[in-house]
């Protein structure tokens, strides 16, 4: 049987097709619904680090608590009153993990002084939600987690955030919108999602940000609601009047150094500052140097006029 060339051709653009709306969905899945990590197997692995020894965690003075999101699902937590002061600090984890991830900046926030507010982000851990939308809903979760913290301490409490990839892009998306805040320290975050996203596809899977991220956008908006081209950190510093501290490791090859630029310069606030840490990775700024670290979250917390305790 013979076929005329645009018989051939039609075939072979119809199966391209084919192949790139699968291709699509697929992508669309990874970026909504990221494989996240128990509970029970991120302590563990925090625990085995050793950035808290187990007597010491199980001695923290904890209070689970449950809040409901405006979006519907429940947000779970822990309060860690560790001094007697209205000052806390909400830590907000990266992608796949959950409240425990956070646990390495326990000891670091309680030798300042503060107490602690870890949660489950959308779609992690214990708390509810379909899908993860990078800070489009997750800030509005911010909101309600900074009003049971004023609730509790009344208004004279002291409310900073700090976040870690996707905690820190959900945190600057928050800080836009949520005067209430002392500060913000955002850690390796993102400056755009459709940037961020054309960047992963080139780097892990070598294909071109056209048709996928469109196509993505499309189908995140009706599976979801989210609409990906407003997920933007660095538009949200345009808004941001609270003093902010950028945190990026020198040698992060997930989330380009240039994108925390990139948020820094878009701060409208006059209070920020921001530090490259050198020879650390994605996310590990303050495993790369720990004094360091600690020593740039206290020069940046002073001149905004907080003191250790």
């Amino acid at each position: 049987m013979n076929f005329s060339a645009t018989t051939i051709l039609l075939v072979f653009f119809t199966a391209m097709l084919c192949a790139t709306a699968i291709l699509c969905g697929w992508f669309t899945y990874r970026v909504l619904h990221p494989k996240a990590i128990s509970l029970s197997d991120c302590l563990q692995k925090e625990l085995q680090k050793g950035w808290l020894d187990p007597t010491t965690f199980a001695n923290l003075n904890r209070e689970h608590f449950t809040i409901l999101s405006k979006f519907g699902y429940a947000i779970h937590g822990e309060y860690i009153q560790t001094v007697k002061s209205t000052k806390t600090v909400i830590l907000s984890h990266g992608i796949s993990s959950n409240r425990y991830g956070m646990m390495r900046y326990i000891p670091l926030f309680q030798d300042l002084g503060f107490n602690i507010l870890s949660y489950d982000m959308r779609g992690h851990g214990e708390s509810g939600g379909s899908n993860i939308s990078y800070g489009y809903f997750e800030k509005h979760d911010l909101v309600s987690l900074v009003d049971w913290l004023i609730d509790k301490h009344s208004e004279k409490a002291s409310i900073g955030t700090m976040g870690v990839s996707l905690g820190a892009a959900v945190s600057l998306q928050h800080a836009g919108i949520d005067p209430r805040l002392t500060f913000t320290i955002a850690e390796a975050s993102f400056s755009d999602l459709s940037e961020l996203l054309a960047y992963r596809l080139k780097a892990e899977y070598h294909l071109p940000p056209f048709p996928f991220i469109p196509v993505t956008a499309v189908l995140c908006r009706s599976i979801s609601g989210m609409d990906l081209y407003q997920v933007s950190p660095e538009r949200a510093g345009a808004t941001i009047k609270t003093p902010v501290f950028i945190i990026h490791g020198e040698d992060d090859n997930y989330i380009p150094p240039n994108m925390s630029l990139n948020i820094f310069n878009s701060l409208a606030t006059s209070q920020k500052r921001l530090y490259h840490a050198t020879g650390a990775g994605h996310s590990s700024s303050l495993r790369a140097d720990p004094e360091e670290y600690k020593r740039q979250i206290t020069i940046f917390l002073s001149s905004i006029g907080i003191k250790e305790e």
